[in-house]
Order: structure tokens, then sequence, then C-alpha cells
């Protein structure tokens, strides 16, 4: 092999690395949308369950299903005013 043959290799190796990486960063982005998704859904379930607990002193409840985690997990505490108004 000749220098200029070898000088290709490389470049070849380096753009294939370069595009592995710029080809997952590219992918991993939709997973870290959906798992910041599925985090605050989470905590939207949690603050529902402390309204709920804080709710019997007052009289209230709200139903603890998917539609009011997803409201809450959404919006935020917006969503949950909004869930405490309805």
């Amino acid at each position: 092999m000749n220098m200029s043959t070898e000088i290709g290799i490389m470049l070849i190796y380096a753009l294939l690395i370069l595009s592995v990486c710029f080809l997952g960063k590219w992918l991993l982005k939709p997973g870290k949308l959906l798992l910041k998704f599925v985090l605050n859904s989470l905590a939207g379930g949690l603050l529902l369950l402390l309204v709920n607990a804080a709710g019997t002193f007052f009289g209230f409840h709200i139903p603890l299903n998917f539609l009011s985690i997803l409201t809450v997990g959404i919006l935020g505490l917006p969503g949950l005013l909004l869930l405490l108004l309805i």
C-alpha cells in the first residue's frame, strides 16, 4: 500500500466515525423526549396522590386515571389546577 491509499482509508474511517456519532445523537433525541414525558407523567401521578391525600380533609377527590395523570404530566401545575377547577 502506498501513502495515498492509507490516508484515504483513514479519512473514510474518520468520516464513518463522525457519521455514527451524529446519527447516534439524532436517534437519541426522541428517546430523551419520551423519557421526559414518562418522568413528567410519573411526577404528575405522585402529585395527584398528594392532592388526593390532602383532599380528604376538604372533601374532594380527583380520580387517578390515565387521562388525569397525562394532563398533569404534560401541563404540570397548570394541569393540576385545571383538574381542581373541573
